[in-house]
């Protein structure tokens, strides 16, 4: 094993984590101001709620997904 290979760090995504960590924390903030719309009667508050909800855990998916595949042109 030459110097050059042994020093090669390992593969790692293009993004750091905390992107993705910061979305989870957002879910779970937003959960506890919507909790009414959830709790509510009408149908078009909970699915706002719910849609509203979604965004942050489909950016953290996406943001996670980022930080752990590496890049194809590596």
């Amino acid at each position: 094993m030459s110097p050059s290979e042994r020093s090669r760090k390992a593969p790692r995504g293009v993004w750091s984590p905390w992107p993705g960590f910061c979305a989870v924390g957002l879910y779970f903030a937003l959960r506890e101001v919507l909790d009414r719309w959830l709790n509510a009667p009408n149908d078009r508050k909970f699915w706002g709620a719910v849609a509203i909800l979604a965004v942050p855990l489909a950016f953290a998916v996406f943001a996670l997904v980022r930080a752990i595949v590496p890049p194809k042109h590596r």
